[in-house]
């Protein structure tokens, strides 16, 4: 589909605008990557630190699930865009198309009322994430008498920002039966991707260290790890 799009054989005018193609092209294509490599890219993307996250316990991933709401201001049904369950905790993401000025509080507070409606019993920590559509990064607190929820920040920019440096580390292998291979096909596809929705992607880090960047999430280990790449 993404090749039928840049070669005009699908109308690109209709994909550039839509917010729910995105998400779903974009989180589609990381949830192939293995785990350590998708909560590279997420947990770089945000700008604040997210204590015990950790994609290694990844459960389900649930796009646009209709929850009951009660108690929000939502008459039928609320409806966040992508929703990851792990072990231990679960991961909200509201996203918007845009990078600017998109993201609204109250749409917050109706998900995460909604989440409790749904999966209060199961005693779990929520992480929300809101992506796209900011104004600020600073971290935001929802707090009322049910619950106090941090809202996490993260730009599409900064997504495609920490798959290209993936990229730069991670080179195709001449063994035809090694992961690496397929990795980087994956990383390639989501390059194409942000470059459809209007993305740059022209060479604009010449000046970042990509070793001493990757190197502080150990990024490097990962990759000799046989079990990971072979």
């Amino acid at each position: 589909m993404i090749n039928a799009i840049i070669n005009n054989k699908v109308d690109r005018q209709y994909f550039k605008t839509n917010e729910d193609s995105l998400t779903s092209f974009v989180f589609e294509k990381l949830s192939y990557l293995p785990n350590e490599l998708f909560e590279y890219v997420i947990r770089h993307s945000v700008n604040d630190d997210i204590p015990e996250f950790d994609f290694k316990s990844l459960r389900e991933i649930i796009y646009w699930p209709h929850w009951n709401s009660d108690k929000t201001t939502n008459k039928k049904f609320v409806e966040p865009d992508v929703f990851i369950r792990f072990e231990k905790y679960d991961l909200l993401i509201e996203a918007k198309r845009y990078d600017e000025n998109q993201q609204y509080f109250s749409q917050w507070e109706n998900e995460i009322i909604a989440y409790q409606n749904e999966y209060e019993s199961d005693n779990k920590k929520l992480v929300f994430i809101a992506l796209g559509g900011i104004n600020n990064f600073k971290t935001e607190l929802i707090t009322n008498k049910n619950f106090e929820q941090k809202i996490y920040k993260c730009k599409w920019s900064s997504i495609l920002n920490n798959i290209r440096k993936l990229k730069k580390q991670i080179k195709p292998s001449s063994n035809l039966l090694n992961v690496s291979f397929t990795v980087n096909n994956i990383l390639n596809d989501l390059i194409l991707i942000f470059q459809l929705y209007g993305y740059s992607i022209a060479d604009w880090f010449e000046t970042f260290d990509y070793e001493k960047g990757i190197t502080d999430f150990g990024i490097n280990k990962l990759i000799e790890k046989k079990d990971l790449y072979e």
